[in-house]
């Protein structure tokens, strides 16, 4: 691959967590644009600490180093958007698959996950330093063994248009739109945009929060501070930081 303008690469065989490794880099100053990427990662994480499975050659698993800019600082919700965004555009233009977000993390393709995104933070005192993005896309079939316990039916791009990318090419075309799509997030167009792509909208979906039963919802959109507006079954409106969405078929 040729690494794009902007990015510095690091390649390295097998890590635990390429989100870890990045942030080890941020601390000693590693640049805005930084990218870790493995082919094989060993003990890599979700949200809410879920363990992330990923097979060598199978899927894409990277991490991205955001040293934000001021407009940025006041966005920083908006980031695990940016991944994903960056990922449905590749899809729709390379291979002529519709992804949508699936709030507020993922990328589904046909009800499907096809990819997730783990965003953290590094902080001194009380001052962000860099925001890392960790991303994993199903490229092949066997990204994701037959038999394991996913909370969320998968798919990959192999399972959708019958090839799998090399993943280090793949890489050069996320991170080339990653880059472009960068250009507008403190722009009301981000949000605009997202909403087009957002999975589910419009339609009753169980909501899981933290804390309480899950509740159906009717997503409504994703608002300028990342927050998805959803409404109860009374009428009632509301907005959510936090939670799991699913269609009612599956679990989330």
């Amino acid at each position: 691959m040729q690494v794009p303008p902007g990015f510095t690469l690091h390649i390295l065989e097998e890590v635990g967590s390429t989100n870890d490794i990045c942030l080890d880099l941020a601390d000693l100053g590693a640049p805005d644009g930084t990218v870790v990427f493995t082919h094989q990662q060993t003990a890599g994480r979700g949200r809410q600490g879920r363990e992330w499975f990923s097979r060598p050659g199978s899927s894409l698993t990277f991490s991205l180093l955001l040293r934000l800019s001021t407009e940025e600082l006041g966005m920083v919700s908006r980031f695990s958007l940016l991944g994903c965004s960056a990922l449905v555009d590749v899809l729709a233009q390379d291979y002529q698959l519709q992804g949508l977000i699936k709030w507020p993390n993922d990328v589904i393709v046909h009800g499907n996950k096809i990819c997730g995104v783990l965003m953290e933070a590094l902080w001194q005192g009380g001052t962000l330093q860099a925001v890392i993005l960790g991303m994993g896309v199903n490229l092949a079939r066997d990204a994701y063994p037959p038999d394991v316990d996913l909370r969320y039916p998968a798919t990959s791009i192999e399972t959708e248009v019958g090839f799998a990318p090399q993943p280090l090419e793949f890489l050069e075309k996320l991170l080339i739109t990653l880059d472009q799509t960068r250009k507008s997030l403190v722009t009301d167009d981000f949000i605009r945009a997202k909403n087009a792509q957002l999975a589910f909208r419009g339609e009753w979906v169980t909501l899981k929060e933290n804390t309480g039963a899950p509740r159906r919802v009717r997503l409504l959109e994703i608002d300028h501070d990342g927050g998805l507006w959803v409404e109860a079954q009374d009428g009632s409106r509301s907005k959510v930081y936090a939670g799991e969405l699913s269609d009612g078929s599956f679990g989330s």
